[in-house]
């Protein structure tokens, strides 16, 4: 039994203080590596993410930039059909003169267009006016049209 008695303890292996130390250095370098590598990939991934998460919040910025744009134009229109009528232009000149989202150049441009049709009517006005009267038919019978209205003949 002695000899089973002296084995066991040689069977069991005896660490020194240093061997405590380069082990316990080992597995702290181990773990630190470890750790590095994790908040690496858990950077890569939370990188990845907020990516992600940017593209998605600059899709729905967009989506609402647009839907907005759609109720400003809708809104615009509506106010350049009323300037349209106040200004004696026909609604059909909405789309000679409507900027989108800009109503400093829309106004800007029905009163150029305003302008215009006044002087093409004064123009077209002074034409007439100035045109030589008609001439009367070589036929003896009274005709107003030619002629002009006269109540005595009447």
């Amino acid at each position: 039994m002695e000899e089973n008695k002296n084995k066991k303890p040689e069977e069991e292996k005896l660490y020194s203080e240093k061997d405590l130390k380069e082990f316990r250095e080992k597995l702290e370098k181990e773990f630190l590596e470890k750790k590095g590598s994790n908040q690496k990939e858990s950077q890569n991934d939370d990188a990845d993410e907020l990516e992600t998460a940017k593209a998605e919040l600059e899709k729905l910025r967009s989506k609402y930039q647009e839907k907005e744009n759609e109720c400003m134009t809708a809104k615009q229109k509506e106010e350049v059909y009323s300037l349209l009528n106040d200004a004696g232009l026909e609604k059909d000149a909405l789309e000679l003169v409507y900027v989108p989202l800009n109503m400093e150049k829309t106004k800007e441009k029905i009163e150029i267009l305003k302008t215009y049709i006044e002087k093409i009517k004064k123009s077209i006005f002074q034409d007439y006016s100035n045109a030589p009267l008609p001439q009367t038919s070589k036929n003896k019978e009274y005709d107003p049209f030619i002629e002009g209205f006269d109540t005595n003949k009447l």
